[in-house]
């Protein structure tokens, strides 16, 4: 499985990562090979089209686990693997210079009924 990032989307220290499941863009406009495998140890969480969003900092780093229930996780931390699922619902991500995070939004519609983005945007306050 090919493991791509985009060239033009990327902080230091951040790298945008998508996952082909299949085959590889025979021309991947934007995209550039980095390696076959995802970055060892990402963390996820078990999606529940909730309005949860974890917020992960150097500090609290170990106190989310993958598999945690919620549907956004934002970090600080360069470098850190952080992934979101999706079929039909919508991957969100954000980025900012400063203060300096990522954050990836698994946006359904449930979720963002129940208030998904404002519960991010508050958690970066």
């Amino acid at each position: 499985m090919p493991t791509y990032r985009l060239k033009s989307f990327n902080l230091a220290g951040f790298e945008h990562m998508l996952i082909t499941p299949k085959c590889a863009p025979k021309n991947p406009t934007g995209l550039v090979k980095i390696d076959d495998s995802p970055p060892a140890n990402p963390l996820y969480l078990k999606q529940v089209h909730g309005g949860t969003v974890h917020l992960v900092k150097g500090s609290n780093s170990k106190m989310v686990t993958s598999g945690a229930f919620g549907d956004g996780i934002i970090t600080d931390i360069p470098q850190y693997p952080i992934m979101v699922f999706t079929a039909d619902c919508i991957p969100l991500i954000i980025t900012s210079a400063k203060p300096r995070f990522i954050g990836v939004i698994h946006a359904s519609w449930r979720s963002t009924v129940v208030g998904i983005i404002e519960n991010t945007l508050r958690l970066l306050k």
